[in-house]
């Protein structure tokens, strides 16, 4: 088990990275249980100024008006949860398909020599 800090901005592409995980009931309870606790708690949202808007096209767009008042939450992450999230990101990369918003959590969950 290993403990990492996240920003808001970390937080929200986990959630995405998670969201269609397909696994044994087991691990889907951790998943999702993982999942809620990165969401974002309404005094966090009002401290960030966090709001959430749908394009026309129908994306889920957000943003937040006070960026440096992010705040950095401690998660204990498990090693199955560790297994998960690297092998997401592991996927990712060998497809070519990390985006600029992983790059955080690819430096947090997969050590540099790894690469």
């Amino acid at each position: 088990m290993f403990k990492v800090k996240l920003d808001v901005k970390a937080r929200l592409c986990l959630v995405a990275l998670l969201e269609n995980e397909e696994s044994s009931f087991a691990r889907l309870k951790l998943i999702r249980d993982f999942r809620s606790g990165l969401s974002l708690s309404e005094n966090e949202q009002k401290l960030i100024g966090f709001k959430e808007e749908i394009t026309p096209d129908g994306r889920a767009f957000s943003g937040w008006a006070y960026p440096e008042k992010d705040p950095l939450k401690e998660f204990e992450i498990g090693e199955i949860l560790q297994e998960i999230i690297s092998k997401n990101l592991k996927e990712l990369d060998s497809n070519g398909k990390l985006k600029n918003e992983h790059y955080s959590l690819y430096e947090a969950f997969l050590p540099v020599l790894e690469k």
